[in-house]
């Protein structure tokens, strides 16, 4: 019972979680990146570098991601590293990502059939600044812009903020 209730949730959970990665056009070329189970599936060292520049004429969206993985035959499977930088809006989010991918290699039924599951862990920095962003309580329909938030001191709350914007106004 407590492996089925196991199974059912991470079924669900599959339903409810919701993500948005880099799209890369030769997502061939970061096949590390897409699964991590492509580690280490050549005996050779892979090394690869993507670049995505999207509307280069507004600037909005760049990502950089490099990935290298290699075969290892002492522990029998792949080992692999990727690196992700994404700047999006102008550099009003940033996310970067650094991780490490393993994939262990099981040949069955006396070399006819290769598994190779892949496993990752992965550490991340997502980084949101407010003096890019532009809010709805900035704009007057005559005047415009009424309020610059490119003078905000980084020790300020929420709370802090809120007070001091609406005793500037």
């Amino acid at each position: 019972m407590k492996k089925l209730s196991c199974f059912i949730l991470i079924l669900f959970s599959f339903l409810i979680v919701s993500a948005q990665d880099a799209h890369f056009s030769q997502y061939h070329n970061s096949r590390t990146y897409t699964n991590p189970a492509f580690v280490g599936t050549d005996s050779t060292m892979n090394i690869a570098v993507n670049y995505r520049m999207q509307w280069p004429k507004i600037d909005p969206y760049k990502s950089l991601h490099f990935s290298v993985d290699k075969h290892i035959h002492a522990i029998r499977g792949g080992i692999g590293l990727n690196y992700l930088y994404d700047y999006q809006m102008q550099g009003a989010y940033v996310k970067q990502r650094v991780e490490l991918n393993y994939a262990p290699h099981f040949e069955l039924f006396k070399h006819k059939l290769v598994l190779q599951p892949g496993i990752q862990i992965s550490y991340f920095q997502n980084t949101l600044d407010f003096s890019k962003l532009t809010f709805g309580d900035q704009i007057d329909p005559r005047r415009g812009f009424t309020v610059s938030y490119t003078h905000l001191r980084a020790h300020e709350t929420k709370a802090n903020l809120v007070c001091r914007l609406l005793l500037e106004k």
